[in-house]
């Protein structure tokens, strides 16, 4: 399994969204948090299992979605981690967060 490492912005995003869903029904939250980890299991296990959503500079950006709620993860591999780079809902201005891959 490679270590996965979410970007500042990336743990940001994905707090955000576990208060938003815990306000309105804390199960709701918790199915949340479940379905995230899950798809970091997966990417943890197998980087590459997701395809590679956009290229940016050398960075292959690859893309997981979630089933049941509108977000996707978006992270890129590296030799030694893998590294969360957007908790991306799926309705927000595509792209905002390319300013984070250096």
């Amino acid at each position: 399994m490679i270590p996965i490492r979410y970007d500042d912005d990336a743990v940001a995003e994905l707090e955000a969204a576990f208060g938003y869903y815990a306000e309105r029904d804390r199960d709701l939250a918790l199915r949340f948090q479940a379905e995230v980890r899950a798809v970091e299991t997966i990417i943890s296990e197998t980087p590459a299992f997701y395809a590679v959503f956009e290229k940016v500079g050398d960075a292959d950006i690859r893309r997981a979605l979630l089933d049941d709620f509108p977000f996707a993860l978006l992270y890129l591999v590296t030799r030694d981690a893998v590294w969360m780079v957007a908790v991306m809902h799926l309705r927000r201005a595509p792209g905002y967060w390319r300013r984070r891959i250096d």
